[in-house]
């Protein structure tokens, strides 16, 4: 089925090799399979097992999540690179990536974690922002987006420092490892020149006040009814 407009990226942009991004002292650079232990390392530790909702038990599993991420490229579907210094790149501190890669559309959804001992040396806020250039400058990419838990501080402070913009909460979007459904901040970076809000199309006046009033009067009439209850309970508790 054919699209009616033409691809925001062109796909030749992604021919070939997956590129290493040299930026000062840090590298972003290809995974290759030797890196399976240290990558089987970082998901040893229970803060990127929460937050990125998985874990590896064997070498095994790690060789075959670089095969996942080498393939990604090859489909123009996803990619992912260690982060590491330029003076030491055996040494893995930490990935960082797109996690799905539509070119049709020109947007990408940034992740990223950093191994436990290199934390706080603003090194994710640096691989991210590296990133950011090369897939807003060089492939050509319209739209960035950035989605963490809610609870996840750490990461909005990273994604703030790398540019995103905080867009709103996407409710219950991802169900997490301690049964609940958590809410998700939504950050977006725009490649220049960011078109102002006046210039971009809007629906009526009329259709968007009535859709807002469908979308909201249910849950705020749902809210009202949860903080009635709530009342009627600590009124009685207290006789």
């Amino acid at each position: 089925m054919p699209y009616l407009i033409e691809p925001a990226v062109n796909p030749t942009r992604l021919n070939g090799s997956q590129p290493d991004i040299v930026a000062g002292e840090l590298t972003l650079r290809r995974w290759v399979p030797e890196d399976a232990e240290q990558l089987m390392s970082a998901y040893d530790d229970p803060e990127i097992r929460r937050w990125n909702l998985r874990r590896l038990d064997s070498r095994r599993e790690a060789e075959t999540l670089i095969a996942t991420w080498k393939q990604g490229w090859r489909r123009q579907t996803a990619v992912s690179w260690a982060v590491v210094r330029t003076s030491n790149p055996d040494k893995i501190l930490g990935q960082v990536g797109c996690r799905s890669l539509f070119l049709v559309d020109g947007v990408a959804e940034i992740s990223y974690w950093i191994m436990p001992g290199q934390r706080g040396r603003g090194i994710a806020t640096r691989a991210t922002k590296v990133l950011s250039q090369w897939a807003l400058e060089t492939v050509g990419l319209h739209r960035l987006e950035l989605v963490h838990s809610v609870f996840n501080t750490g990461s909005c402070q990273v994604a703030i420092k790398a540019g995103f913009e905080i867009e709103g909460v996407k409710r219950e979007l991802q169900r997490h490892a301690d049964g609940s459904w958590h809410d998700m901040c939504l950050h977006s970076r725009i490649r220049p020149p960011y078109s102002p809000p006046s210039a971009r199309p809007r629906p009526p006046r009329r259709q968007l006040v009535t859709r807002l009033r469908q979308s909201v009067r249910p849950r705020a009439l749902a809210a009202g009814r949860s903080l009635g209850e709530q009342g009627r309970a600590t009124k009685a508790a207290r006789g």
